[in-house]
């Protein structure tokens, strides 16, 4: 989705969350603004995200490309939910945990990479 950018990890773009699941990363907004100028804090206040509430600062110069990363961030949070929510039934994690022997349902890389390393964990 992004090989042809250049990703300047917590340069660019600042991201603070409160009450956000960790899990959630969302530094897929990271290379989206370029600081030459002053930057300001725009802070966006969302509800029911993953069943909970949270705020999102970005630091940036430009409110429109504040409002850009915050949809990117969104759209990725929204993504890895329905990958792996356990609360949603049509998650790719609910289909695999209501699996039954000798059935398979499709899994993203990301699914795949958690499973395995559940499966590492528990030796």
């Amino acid at each position: 989705m992004f090989q042809n950018r250049s990703f300047y990890l917590f340069s660019s773009v600042f991201i603070r969350f409160s009450g956000l699941r960790q899990f959630v990363l969302c530094a897929v907004t990271c290379g989206v603004v370029s600081l030459s100028a002053a930057a300001d804090d725009f802070l966006f206040s969302h509800e029911q995200v993953l069943g909970t509430t949270f705020e999102l600062t970005i630091t940036c110069a430009e409110l429109h490309t504040a409002q850009q990363a915050e949809r990117r961030a969104l759209a990725e949070i929204d993504r890895l939910e329905s990958i792996f929510s356990s609360y949603q039934t049509g998650s790719q994690f609910s289909q695999f945990c209501g699996l039954s022997a000798g059935q398979s349902v499709p899994a993203t890389p990301e699914l795949l990479r958690v499973l395995k390393r559940c499966e590492e964990w528990m030796r």
